[in-house]
C-alpha cells in the first residue's frame, strides 16, 4: 500500500478516502457499509451531520476512468430518483472530484473525460477544503 501525499494517509483502492473523511470530518456520524453483508451496491459510506443525511461511494481513479460496478449504478440511480443524497467521491492523484450519484451511469461511461457540469459537486487540489465539502455534502 502506498502513501498519500497528504498527511500520510495510506493510498488504496478507494484512495484512501474512506479514512480520510473520517479523519477530516470528526463531527459527523460515519457508517462504514460492507456491501457483501447489506445489499449489492451500496456505497461505501453513509454520514449524518446536523441532521442531514448522505452518501459516498469512494473511488481512485486510474487514468480517467471510474470503475463503477452495475450494482453501484443501479443503487445511485434509484436513490437519486426517490430524493436520497449520494456522491461519487474520486480521488485523482491529488485532486478531489466531488460528483453527485444521479450521474452515475454517465460518469461510468465517459468517466472524468467529459464530466457535465450538473454532475459536480466540487473538484480541488490539494489540500482540500473539508468546511466546504461538509457543506456540499451536507446540504
Amino acid at each position: 500500500m502506498n502513501m498519500s501525499p497528504l498527511k500520510g494517509v495510506p493510498v488504496s483502492t478507494d484512495g484512501g478516502l474512506r479514512k480520510m473523511f473520517r479523519k477530516r470530518l470528526p463531527g459527523v456520524h460515519w457508517t462504514t457499509i460492507e456491501t457483501g453483508i447489506v445489499e449489492r451496491g451500496v456505497p461505501d459510506m453513509h454520514g449524518t451531520w446536523k441532521g442531514k443525511s448522505f452518501w459516498i461511494e469512494n473511488k481512485r481513479a486510474r487514468g480517467l476512468e471510474i470503475s463503477l460496478r452495475p450494482s453501484q449504478i443501479g443503487w445511485l440511480l434509484r436513490n437519486a430518483r426517490s430524493g436520497g443524497t449520494a456522491f461519487i467521491a474520486v480521488r485523482k492523484g491529488k485532486t478531489l472530484w466531488l460528483l453527485y450519484g444521479g450521474y452515475a451511469r454517465t460518469l461510468a461511461r465517459k468517466g472524468l473525460r467529459k464530466v457535465p457540469r450538473a454532475a459536480l459537486a466540487g473538484c480541488w487540489p490539494a489540500p482540500w477544503p473539508w468546511p466546504a465539502i461538509l457543506a456540499i455534502l451536507a446540504l
